[in-house]
């Protein structure tokens, strides 16, 4: 943007683009500069030092610990197996302690990448309203230094990218997204999300950018039950908020996902359990009380909804969207015929099913009662395929099995035991047509399956892994308070 003649002025809580001659020149750019700079300050040079990884065979765990949050026996496990993985993942080079200064092993998140560099959320929670900040950051994979950060305030933290340009929500009192360029963290503009507080815990707040574009959705501050939630078009290059629009008769949101020219919206949590969902619509007439809803990403306007594969009540969840389909969940509990309460795990049922752009089904497979519990851990669409971990609590065997995102047919199934390498999907990364999860076990380390084939083998042998984001060249991620990036060969 050239600066001499544009800058951004916030109006009402909406950001709008005016020529600087009407508004001071550039004194008027320096002024929102610097009311963007108060939100998103830059890191302190002193914080920005400490984010270091040192070299892998220099680590001192006594020395950079800093913190009890951090097991050095777990720490050192981890430590050893990055030096040797196996994958096609090349040896660790520089390793960063993420329990320095006082930061516990949980404030430090992978939350993208640029240009191979992994991008870091740094720094301890904070309730809404707390002063407390931390810092979205760029680490330089090869010295090992944080190049640049920016820092944040409140309980939550979202990145999300374009090219060129790192984004940031943060969940404060007033929700706020600021954008800056990757290269160096310079500002290029920053809105409120909206111009009323948040005044409930937990809030709906969750994102999603495409094609230049971001979309927020939260809710406003009216009494809860008696409100819709507000979803938002920003454009990603100026910051001006397009469009805003409520989405009627819904209250709460688990998630938001871009497809196309329609953004889907997903209603219920998709980690409630059995009773959970029961209750969630035991009792309702209405028809779409758990329905994935569509709306056009042009204007925000309603498009369609789909309310699961008959009109009997169901739950559906967005796994993920690839192209021109859309991969969902339809989860219901079924009535126990002599208690009328829920029914038990052979009576719940569970569909996988892919959507066009228009809402109809391209395909749908009857998974019985194999999603039972945690839907974020059982479903992922990775890459071309969409990868379900299907079990039963009464029975000792899980199948992971791979099915084509287009047609619904199986590509492959991998039998295990719960005591064998399963795996987490919510905690994985797709790199080179590989899916690299954690393990499931308890210090699970790193598994890799060939997307394609389904054959599986080792990264890590050991490691609590906490969190995973790759690009084309590496992976990084957060294992019992070290924080890793393994390029891959």
């Amino acid at each position: 943007m050239d600066t001499s003649k544009r800058r951004i002025a916030l109006v009402a809580g909406i950001a709008v683009t005016v020529a600087a001659a009407s508004v001071g020149g550039v004194n008027g750019w320096d002024r929102w500069k610097s009311r963007c700079s108060a939100h998103v300050a830059e890191t302190p040079a002193k914080v920005l030092r400490s984010i270091q990884a040192r070299p892998a065979d220099q680590v001192d765990l006594a020395a950079d610990r800093g913190s009890d949050s951090i097991n050095p026996n777990a720490a050192r496990g981890v430590l050893a197996s990055a030096r040797k993985p196996g994958g096609g993942f090349s040896p660790a080079t520089r390793v960063l302690v993420s329990g320095a200064d006082g930061r516990s092993a949980d404030s430090v998140q992978s939350i993208g990448t640029a240009d191979g560099d992994p991008i870091l959320a740094v720094g301890p929670p904070a309730w809404v309203g707390s002063a407390l900040k931390g810092s979205v950051v760029v680490l330089d994979r090869h010295t090992g230094q944080a190049r640049w950060g920016r820092q944040y305030f409140g309980d939550a933290v979202q990145g999300r990218q374009l090219p060129g340009r790192m984004m940031v929500l943060q969940l404060t009192s007033r929700p706020m997204a600021a954008s800056f360029a990757t290269a160096d963290g310079d500002i290029t503009w920053c809105t409120w999300v909206g111009t009323d507080p948040v005044i409930s815990y937990p809030p709906t707040f969750t994102s999603d950018a495409e094609d230049g574009q971001l979309y927020v959705v939260r809710e406003p501050a009216e009494e809860a039950g008696d409100r819709s939630v507000l979803l938002s078009r920003i454009d990603g290059t100026s910051g001006k908020i397009a469009w805003e629009q409520p989405v009627d008769g819904v209250d709460r949101l688990s998630s938001l996902d871009t497809f196309g020219d329609q953004l889907l919206l997903s209603r219920w949590d998709p980690q409630m359990y059995v009773d959970d969902r029961w209750a969630a619509l035991s009792g309702r007439t209405d028809p779409n009380a758990g329905a994935v809803v569509a709306r056009s990403a042009a204007t925000g306007d309603a498009t369609w909804t789909y309310d699961g594969p008959d009109p009997s009540g169901w739950i559906v969840n967005v796994i993920g969207v690839r192209d021109d389909t859309a991969v969902v969940v339809a989860r219901r509990v079924k009535a126990d015929p002599k208690t009328g309460g829920p029914a038990g795990e052979a009576l719940n049922q569970s569909w996988l099913i892919g959507l066009d752009r228009t809402g109809k089904e391209r395909w749908r497979q009857d998974l019985g009662s194999a999603l039972v519990y945690t839907l974020a851990d059982d479903a992922k669409v990775a890459d071309d395929v969409v990868i379900t971990d299907e079990s039963k609590s009464t029975d000792p065997k899980v199948r992971l099995v791979a099915r084509d995102l287009t047609t619904g047919k199986v590509r492959w199934t991998k039998m295990t035991s719960r005591s064998g390498p399963t795996i987490k999907l919510e905690v994985s990364t797709v790199i080179d047509h590989q899916l690299v999860a954690a393990g499931a076990n308890p210090r699970g380390g790193l598994q890799s399956i060939d997307l394609t084939t389904g054959s599986q083998q080792a990264v890590l042998t050991d490691g609590d892994i906490r969190n995973i984001v790759g690009d084309n060249k590496s992976i990084t991620f957060v294992a019992d308070g070290l924080v890793f990036t393994l390029d891959h060969t």
